[in-house]
């Protein structure tokens, strides 16, 4: 019976699993985004030099 007990919080553990999959997610989708605002900033400066060039 205890076994039993023991294998119902596995899903606990998978749940405490899910958290860190998301903050690698959430962080990846961060850099991707703030990667993305630094090009949306520098790529206008750069298409502007080359074409007043």
């Amino acid at each position: 019976m205890a076994k039993k007990k023991k294998k119902g919080p596995a899903p606990r553990t998978h749940e405490e699993r899910n958290p860190r999959a998301e903050w690698t997610f959430s962080r990846i989708a961060f850099v991707i985004f703030a990667v993305i605002m630094m090009l949306a900033l520098v790529v206008p400066t750069v298409l502007q030099l080359f074409l007043y060039r």
